[in-house]
């Protein structure tokens, strides 16, 4: 990496690489960051899980609750309500959907029903094949917690791992679609040049000189700060320009 930043004719030694080597190059760094991220992920998941039985103790309201027969019973006075206009707990065994109207999103316990809203929509669960009593309150909850710290640790070791799956997915189509759209922007610039390059000549640029600008975007996502996603821009331009400026003219 470091002889790729010092040498601005460095873009004549890409150019004679294939596709795939390039592709690899990057996305090494591409898989680095990702594995470090996940290995935080882990270190963090293996401090707070402990405890989370202890925050749920300080956090959690003194409610008790029970369904059997499919009907609600509360020992709190109702309507109850837990949380702000952003996010909820509601409970009102005799309300209606509408009692969750001023909520952004929340849980609404009825009668014999539970109603989830978010943003996009809303979703009524009946509760009426709940024949069993089942009891819901916060001395149960931190107990259950504290019996089954290993599960949870599992359950948000999974759940780190698919998110980490999903948006990397996501991640890899998005870089995909940006190189494809810079190279057309580049091979604009090397006409200009009357530079004889083609296509796929750019698009290995443009996937190398990506590389600094990845470990920008990493600390981005810590600092979100403006200043390092123009940086991130300029870097990108700066050796894609450098690089095509410094190939011959009318060969490679």
């Amino acid at each position: 990496m470091r002889e790729s930043l010092k040498d601005f004719n460095y873009g004549s030694k890409i150019i004679k690489r294939t596709l795939g080597q390039v592709v690899w190059y990057w996305f090494k760094y591409v898989l680095m960051i990702g594995i470090l991220i996940l290995v935080m992920g882990m270190f963090a998941l293996v401090y707070f899980t402990p405890q989370i039985p202890k925050f749920l103790d300080n956090k959690l309201p003194e409610i008790s609750l029970s369904i059997k027969d499919g009907q609600v019973s509360t020992s709190v006075a109702e309507p109850y309500v837990w949380g702000d206009k952003n996010m909820a707990l509601v409970i009102n065994t005799q309300g209606t959907v509408d009692d969750l109207k001023d909520y952004q999103a929340g849980v609404l316990i009825l009668k014999n029903k539970l109603v989830v809203k978010n943003e996009n929509e809303t979703k009524l669960v009946d509760l009426s094949d709940i024949k069993e009593e089942v009891k819901f309150d916060k001395a149960g909850i931190v107990k259950w917690s504290t019996e089954n710290k290993m599960w949870l640790l599992v359950v948000g070791f999974a759940i780190l791992l698919s998110l980490l799956l999903i948006l990397g997915i996501f991640y890899l189509i998005w870089q995909a679609i940006t190189f494809l759209f810079w190279s057309f922007g580049f091979l604009l610039y090397s006409k200009i040049l009357k530079k004889k390059l083609q296509y796929l000549d750019i698009l290995k640029l443009v996937i190398t000189a990506s590389v600094i600008p990845l470990f920008i975007s990493a600390l981005n996502i810590v600092f979100q700060d403006k200043i390092l996603s123009i940086l991130s821009f300029g870097v990108l331009v700066y050796y894609c320009a450098i690089w095509i400026y410094h190939l011959p003219s009318g060969k490679k």
